[in-house]
């Protein structure tokens, strides 16, 4: 239960942090490059995990994928693909309107970008970890069966 819902409350963290500091787009240096990095790195993201739910049906008579089945972990991974790629995806979307929304107002409108934008972000991180972590451990469980 906490796997599932560990990026959503996590992610609550950061739009705190905004609010309680009063943070607006231009308290944070280079705010611009961070967007344009941010919708680099997600695009890339969103390609490879994008790729991998494309190749794991594929791998149907793959001794991995059978493992996972097995385990009943194969449906609970394509799950968490499936919500990496949207979260990344929407994160490098948000960047996308952040580069023309940011300005150096001060605004509240800014002050409200900031606080979704880093919860994508903080969610999409969590999400793509999630991801990565229960691949590994799918990982390591069946290379333990072979032993």
């Amino acid at each position: 239960m906490l796997e599932k819902l560990y990026p959503l409350i996590l992610s609550l963290l950061g739009p705190f942090v905004v609010i309680y500091f009063k943070l607006i787009p231009s308290d944070i240096a280079n705010f611009k490059d961070i967007l344009n990095s941010t919708i680099s790195i997600g695009s890339i993201a969103v390609g490879f995990l994008a790729a991998a739910v494309t190749l794991l049906p594929s791998l149907g008579s793959n001794k991995l994928v059978k493992v996972l089945k097995q385990m009943g972990a194969y449906t609970k991974l394509i799950k968490y693909l499936i919500s990496a790629i949207v979260a990344l995806f929407l994160t490098s979307l948000l960047s996308v309107l952040g580069l023309f929304l940011v300005q150096d107002s001060m605004g509240i409108i800014n002050r409200i970008f900031l606080g979704v934008w880093i919860y994508a972000f903080i969610f999409s991180i969590l999400s793509s970890f999630r991801v990565i972590r229960n691949f590994t451990k799918f990982l390591v469980l069946s290379s333990n069966e072979d032993d």
